[in-house]
């Protein structure tokens, strides 16, 4: 479940009831109050009334990729990013594509990921994309299995609204996400990036009632979202982001 939060400056944000349930400090942004995320710096009026804005914020140039990165290994583009560092905040920017935030049960360590299609369908070596390398990583830095990860899959354009050409047929059966690409009543083919992420996170052995959906469409939901699709290039971003708790930092 999803909570919508509304701040004094006009601001929107929401937050998933499985992440706060732990405490993990985190929020995914929209476009009221005309808040657009071209950088990091476009993040202080969030986490200013959040009481977050003493942490560094980690936010790269994304590239539709696979590669994650770490306090210890970060980098100029990637597409997911993973802290066990208080003292930080991973971040990455959305306009359709899917932000997930995942966080340890004992919210040690957290990460953020930017997942379009390039991102879940694509393969990366023995890794079925980023969800799959992000989870992993977050599992190896402080040695938990995937079942004691939490999962939210933010805002993101719906399967109603992604129409995608006839190379989608074999890429999604290559992937074995058939199942989420269907026909709408016009015959145009369309794909489900909410169902993929979840079914990938699924089949990494996160528990189900440890992931969390929002039910938003971010080009439905037009007084909330930016969306590439619906307003094209040049449009504006939100961003999802988390901190991980650990030796008495801010929840």
């Amino acid at each position: 479940m999803f909570r919508e939060h509304r701040h004094p400056n006009g601001q929107i944000t929401l937050h998933s009831t499985l992440l706060q349930d732990v405490g993990v400090p985190h929020a995914f942004t929209t476009a009221a109050g005309g808040l657009h995320i071209g950088t990091a710096a476009h993040l202080s009026p969030v986490l200013e009334v959040m009481n977050l804005h003493g942490r560094a914020v980690v936010m790269t140039r994304q590239v539709h990729g696979c590669h994650v990165t770490a306090p210890d290994a970060r980098a100029d583009e990637a597409d997911a990013h993973v802290t066990d560092d208080p003292g930080e905040l991973v971040a990455v920017r959305t306009a359709d594509c899917v932000p997930v935030l995942l966080a340890t049960h004992d919210v040690r360590c957290v990460a953020a990921v930017h997942a379009g299609w390039r991102g879940l369908l694509l393969r990366d070596g023995d890794a079925q994309g980023v969800l799959d390398h992000a989870v992993g990583a977050v599992c190896r830095r402080i040695g938990v299995e995937p079942g004691h990860v939490l999962g939210a899959i933010g805002p993101c354009i719906s399967v109603e609204h992604y129409e995608v050409g006839g190379e989608f047929h074999d890429l999604m059966n290559r992937a074995g996400h058939g199942d989420h690409l269907c026909r709408g009543d016009d015959g145009r083919l369309r794909i489900d990036l909410r169902a993929i992420a979840r079914q990938q996170l699924e089949s990494l052995g996160m528990p189900v009632e440890r992931i969390d959906v929002a039910p938003h469409c971010t080009f439905r939901d037009a007084e909330l979202f930016h969306s590439y699709r619906r307003q094209g290039k040049g449009c504006g971003h939100m961003a999802a982001f988390i901190g991980p708790v650990n030796d008495g930092a801010t929840r």
